[in-house]
């Protein structure tokens, strides 16, 4: 059965270092989600992760629980988003999904929905262990990497492609 070794980073919002994330050179620009984009973030989504997984987007995206942001180029296109979920415990959150074009994209979506959240927060993110430019990305914002990580299965060969994918969505933010 196919699988994929992930890690977990987790970190306090720390306003100061996420600041050091923006790029004021890319023409990469964030916005709050809306509902008017839905069907365009859907689609995006769908070419990062390879199906269409609007049934589960819709509700997550959507959720006032949940921070979404998404990421535009100059032409208003989509080019990335990232949602910030509650978890099971109401003092943390978890970065899931975070996926970005390009680096720079995905370093703006993390540093943008960082500095939406409280100092101090505890936020999670899981990815897998060969990404290293997420892993520069989270430390760079104040994460640390925690002694476990996870193993996901998957019916099929996983084929995302990773240089597009700095924070996994997965089950476990259906545990809330």
């Amino acid at each position: 059965m196919p699988s994929t070794t992930l890690d977990l980073a987790t970190g306090a919002v720390d306003h100061d270092k996420c600041r050091r994330l923006l790029d004021a050179t890319t023409t990469v620009g964030v916005k709050p989600f809306a509902a008017a984009m839905m069907a365009a973030v859907v689609r995006y989504d769908e070419t990062v992760a390879g199906e269409g997984r609007g049934g589960f987007l819709v509700p997550h995206l959507s959720s006032a629980n949940n921070l979404a942001l998404v990421a535009v180029d100059g032409d208003d296109a989509i080019v990335g988003y990232v949602v910030v979920a509650m978890t099971s415990v109401t003092t943390t959150r978890i970065v899931s999904p975070l996926y970005g074009e390009t680096s720079a994209c995905r370093r703006q979506l993390l540093a943008r929905a960082m500095l939406s959240l409280p100092e101090t927060l505890t936020v999670d993110a899981m990815f897998a262990d060969e990404n290293t430019s997420a892993a520069d990305m989270f430390t760079a914002a104040g994460f640390s990497f925690q002694p476990a990580w996870k193993r996901m299965y998957t019916r099929k060969e996983l084929a995302l492609p990773w240089s597009k994918v700095a924070a996994m969505l997965n089950l476990d933010i259906l545990s809330i």
